[in-house]
């Protein structure tokens, strides 16, 4: 059994020297029609390179370890098609929801005194990615209409929604409001996790006693290692894990889970598009799934709430705007890792953050090969419905790499690795659990477990930074904060050209812009004369033209240009744009310099 084992760790570590040196060795040429330019078209580099590389990278040793634990140990393994029916109606025989309603409670109460005890972030303004957000409203406003007034990269929640509820709450909005909303965006994600952790533990094996110590540590552990790496981004992805557990259930609550899970391919590409786009790939795994299984009914709740959601879209936007919608969210996929895409590091390998991602990879195999051995070899530790949702949620975090295979620094890098977190941690504290629950005579139901689930919530509570000086005074200071003047957040450069800018085109109807800082039209209040309040995210020859030919229909006589932002990395607006700086040169001569701005007025 040793040499065996020896023998399966020591193919498994050939096959990812066999993954690294094949990483180097995919290098498919580079589409010499695309002329977007980046750092892909400066490097002749064909973005499906990453693709490729990653998934090779991982299945290898994944389909190595899987094969060799078949050879070796073929009377323990499972087949794909025992796996595929699992019976996954696992009933817990123990009834100890007072308890988790009681912690889960407690637990909430403590988010609410950790939100209270919030530092409100006095960070100068974000020209470009607050600028990015706070913006489509100032569009909106003034044009009406969604995708028609303001070309959305991100989502429509993102950049739109968001601002628009807080318009709706305040009356308004400022820096400070939109700011204090995204604190409590985080707080919402946040607690979403929590209420994940308890769907994992009360769906594992041990004794009652032994999953609320389990649903206590992974969250702890999840407050210490993951927080960092959430976005409220994810919310549509975490509550799909969140009601993927109640899916496999067949009860009639079932097909209500099911029916959400649905409505959520309509809901995550509106919240955000690239994690839409995971989201629902995912979800055609889950359909085939379930066909596979001729589960008809969760098939038809699953189909009913994807139809009925996107119906309910096109009602309410009108189809004007959906087909604004589906033509700007297809140009993003297809066009915009051109624009701001980064060549992955190679792992292994002296190239800049080529430690972070071999990192994260090496922890993407090892969640892999743990999940194979859960849903393979044959064990009675966990349950099987946990085995499927391990399973889901390897998917889920091996499409949410893609996100740092087209932004590759170390921000997106660092956030791919939620996912995997989550993974490992249930996974470990699973198996420790497992062995603790054998030793029958170690934890009883008395002081010393009562005492350790205080201890826990204490550790919570300075894991959560809670601060009781803050709580008292946050009345106070949430008052202060929402008032603050929108200057309080600028430097006293920006609050001096935006204020000189607005002054110069303050009989101009709306305010075109030739620099990165999408910021302009909420620091002013005007709108853009273009949809492309957002120069960055202008991709192609195509919408080059069009961002000319809107300029010329508004009649502004106008642009701003250059900027503090005029080298923002890795090419400038005149480098990247080439076609609108030619325009520009020849329609435009300068009027007036403004700090490092300069405006430029129509020749007549």
């Amino acid at each position: 059994m040793k040499k065996k084992l020896l023998y399966t760790f020591l193919i498994l570590i050939f096959s990812i020297c066999i993954s690294k040196i094949l990483w180097s060795k995919i290098n498919l040429p580079f589409n010499t029609e695309i002329e977007i330019s980046g750092l892909y078209l400066q490097n002749n580099y064909n973005p499906i390179n990453e693709i490729l590389r990653y998934v090779i990278f991982l299945t290898i040793p994944l389909i190595t370890f899987f094969l060799t634990i078949n050879f070796f140990f073929k009377k323990q393994i499972n087949n794909f098609k025992n796996i595929l029916f699992l019976n996954l109606n696992y009933k817990n025989t123990e009834n100890e929801k007072t308890t988790y309603y009681f912690l889960l409670t407690v637990i909430f109460l403590i988010f609410i005194l950790s939100f209270m005890s919030t530092e409100f972030s006095m960070l100068h303004f974000d020209n470009f990615h607050e600028g990015q957000r706070f913006s489509p409203y100032i569009n909106y406003t003034f044009k009406g209409g969604l995708w028609s007034s303001s070309y959305l990269t991100v989502g429509l929640f993102h950049e739109f929604l968001e601002t628009f509820t807080v318009s709706k709450i305040f009356g308004g909005i400022s820096i400070s409001q939109i700011r204090f909303f995204d604190v409590f965006l985080s707080y919402i994600i946040n607690f979403l996790t929590v209420l994940l952790a308890y769907q994992i533990a009360i769906n594992q094996k041990f004794k009652s006693l032994y999953k609320i110590l389990f649903f206590l540590f992974l969250n702890l552990a999840i407050i210490i290692f993951v927080y960092k790496n959430l976005h409220y981004r994810d919310f549509p992805i975490l509550l799909f894990l969140n009601f993927l557990l109640f899916s496999f259930n067949t009860k009639s609550k079932s097909n209500i889970a099911n029916f959400l899970i649905g409505t959520l391919s309509m809901l995550s590409m509106v919240w955000s598009v690239d994690k839409g786009v995971f989201l629902n790939f995912t979800l055609v795994f889950l359909i085939i799934f379930y066909l596979i299984r001729k589960e008809k009914q969760k098939v038809f709740s699953i189909s009913l709430g994807i139809i009925l959601s996107w119906l309910f879209l096109f009602i309410i936007m009108g189809k004007n705007e959906f087909n604004y919608f589906v033509n700007n969210t297809l140009e993003v996929l297809q066009f915009h890792q051109y624009v701001h895409g980064s060549i992955h590091p190679e792992p292994f390998s002296s190239m800049i953050l080529s430690s972070r991602a071999t990192k994260v990879l090496l922890m993407a195999i090892l969640s892999g090969i743990l999940i194979i051995g859960i849903c393979f070899i044959k064990n009675k530790h966990f349950s099987n419905k946990l085995k499927i949702f391990y399973a889901f949620l390897f998917l889920t975090a091996f499409i949410n790499y893609r996100t740092a295979l087209g932004l590759s620094d170390s921000y997106h890098i660092r956030k791919s690795e939620l996912y995997w977190e989550i993974i490992l941690l249930s996974i470990l504290l699973s198996f420790i659990f497992n062995f603790f629950s054998k030793k029958k005579s170690l934890i009883n139901y008395n002081l010393s477990y009562k005492t350790t689930i205080v201890f826990l919530l204490a550790f919570t509570v300075l894991a959560q930074n809670v601060n009781f000086t803050n709580i008292v005074n946050f009345g106070n200071r949430l008052e202060k904060y929402l008032n603050l003047p929108d200057k309080k957040f600028l430097t006293k450069e920006q609050f001096y050209s935006i204020s000189k800018i607005s002054k110069t085109l303050s009989g101009e109807k709306c305010i075109q812009f030739f620099t990165y800082e999408a910021s302009i039209p909420f620091l002013t209040k005007k709108p853009s004369c273009s949809k492309f309040y957002m120069i960055w995210s202008i991709a192609t020859n195509k919408n080059q033209n069009e961002f000319i030919k809107e300029i010329e229909n508004s009649g502004s006589k106008f642009i701003v240009s250059n900027g503090p932002y005029e080298y923002f990395p890795p090419l400038s607006p005149s480098e990247r744009l080439p076609i609108i700086q030619r325009y520009i040169n020849d329609n435009f001569k300068l009027y007036e310099q403004i700090s490092s701005y300069n405006i430029y007025i129509k020749n007549e």
